[in-house]
Formats: C-alpha cells, sequence, structure tokens
C-alpha cells in the first residue's frame, strides 16, 4: 500500500511541474555588411504591459537567440535600429508573436517580414 502511494504522489509531482515558456528569435536576412542592425525584444503580459525586455546588438545573419519568456509574458513585439554611417532609422516588426505556455515560440525574422514605423 505505501508503494503504491509513494507512486501517486510522485506522480502527481511528476505531472504538476510547469515547463517554461521559450521563444527563440531566428535572424535570416541577407541586410547589408555595413547596416548595424539592433533588436529590442520586449514581452507583453495579458495586460499588454512589458513585462521584460531582451537586447541584441549588431545582430549577424544566421543567428539564432534562444529566452526565457517571464512567467507573466503572454507575446512578444519585436523593435529594430538600423545604422548606416551615423544616421539611424527605428521599425517595429509588423507581426506579434504569441507564446505557447510551457512551449517553444519560434519567431522568424527575414527579408520577407514586414515592418513599419507603428507599433503592431
Amino acid at each position: 500500500m505505501k508503494k503504491v502511494l509513494m507512486i501517486l504522489v510522485i506522480g502527481v509531482l511528476m505531472t504538476s511541474c510547469k515547463k517554461e515558456t521559450t521563444y527563440t528569435l531566428k535572424w535570416d536576412t541577407k541586410g547589408v555588411s555595413e547596416i548595424t542592425t539592433d533588436i529590442i525584444i520586449m514581452e507583453f503580459s495579458t495586460d499588454n504591459e512589458v513585462v521584460k525586455n531582451n537586447a541584441i546588438s549588431n545582430i549577424q545573419n544566421g543567428s539564432e537567440y534562444s529566452y526565457t519568456a517571464d512567467e507573466m509574458a503572454r507575446k512578444c513585439k519585436i523593435y529594430l535600429t538600423w545604422s548606416y554611417q551615423g544616421s539611424s532609422t527605428t521599425r517595429w516588426v509588423k507581426q506579434v508573436f504569441y507564446l505557447k505556455e510551457g512551449e517553444n515560440t519560434e519567431i522568424v525574422v527575414d527579408d520577407n517580414t514586414m515592418v513599419g514605423t507603428t507599433e503592431p
């Protein structure tokens, strides 16, 4: 009886462990090598408040970055800054990336990704 009870307790403990919510940014643009691209990934709660930021400076083509989301985060938005010869411009990726709780969400930014001046 004690063995059965112990097995049940272990089973409950193992199934109640919460998996982390993660996401991976894959940067796959052909960009011009003289242009520097910096990225801020903003994590938002269900109340649309920023709960965490992750910054990447001078991202390179083919790069991948993986993060563990804040426990309150439900979606991500991406803000870009391009710098070239002393001038810079900023853009938002025109897509909201919803995080799958307990899973990894893949975020791909490539040459076909829509960008714009207003937050999505």
